[in-house]
């Protein structure tokens, strides 16, 4: 059921990024968008991770537009578009991975707590009136 509830989300979303602005200072914000729908729809983590890198696939730029950047910034970079469109697609996923995780952390398993032993009083805490018996009882002591 959740697996249904997960496609039909991503679809949207798949459809709604269209009329988005999808450059990089949006892509934090569009992968938030995806994430917190899914998560606020209690959408388990297993099924949600499988997701992470087919919503970073429909976040890549079409072809002419990465030839066109490429273009305008070889001279800067010195990589060849290959290398350029890699490092583009891996920057992407690992903004996706970075919303994902915003929403879905990695849970520590807990250790069990370790707790000390609580220091020993001193014997006057224990008894307020230690001090006032020790003395009465050198007294008695003395008297007898």
């Amino acid at each position: 059921m959740s697996k249904t509830i997960a496609n039909r989300i991503f679809r949207k979303w798949k459809v709604d990024l269209v009329d988005k602005d999808r450059g990089w200072d949006q892509l934090p914000a569009n992968f938030d968008e995806l994430f917190y729908t899914l998560h606020m729809n209690s959408i388990d983590v297993d099924i949600v991770e499988s997701i992470v890198k087919e919503a970073a696939a429909a976040h890549m730029p079409s072809q002419s537009i990465a030839k066109r950047t490429w273009a305008s910034m070889k001279n800067k970079m010195g990589k060849t578009y290959e290398e350029f469109l890699k490092d583009w697609r891996d920057s992407i996923i690992v903004k996706a991975e970075q919303a994902f995780f915003v929403y879905y952390a990695v849970e520590e398993p807990e250790e069990p707590v370790v707790k000390a032993l609580p220091k020993p009083k001193p014997a006057r805490e224990f008894n307020p009136h230690l001090d006032r018996m020790k003395q009465m009882a050198m007294t008695s002591k003395k008297g007898t």
